[in-house]
């Protein structure tokens, strides 16, 4: 996949996560936000990065995210992140994570 910048452009993310699970069966959850959004999850207790430190959600651009979160229906982030693996989807990191804020468990997806 296609990288511009730090972040991967959304129409290239969304045509491969339908392509792994589905047109329809998987959404996301969670993609770029601005470094006050951050703040404003620390807030809510989002076991989000250290203060003063940016996370790959608030790099790249609104249109290409550093990150993405999705979840899958029928699925759990471990069982979404091990069909991406053995699809051959190639991201630099994919990370099950469980509740944070006001956003449910989700696989977390750096490009």
């Amino acid at each position: 996949l296609h990288q511009t910048g730090k972040g991967l452009p959304q129409a290239r993310f969304y045509v491969a996560m339908d392509s792994v699970f589905g047109a329809g069966k998987w959404r996301e959850t969670g993609g770029y936000r601005s470094p006050v959004r951050e703040n404003e999850l620390r807030a809510e207790g989002a076991l989000t990065v250290p203060e003063g430190h940016l996370s790959r959600h608030s790099m790249g651009t609104p249109d290409a995210p550093g990150a993405f979160d999705i979840v899958v229906a029928g699925m759990t982030p471990e069982q979404a992140a091990l069909r991406l693996r053995q699809a051959g989807a190639r991201f630099s990191r994919l990370f099950p994570e469980g509740l944070h804020g006001t956003q449910g468990t989700h696989l977390h997806i750096e490009p």
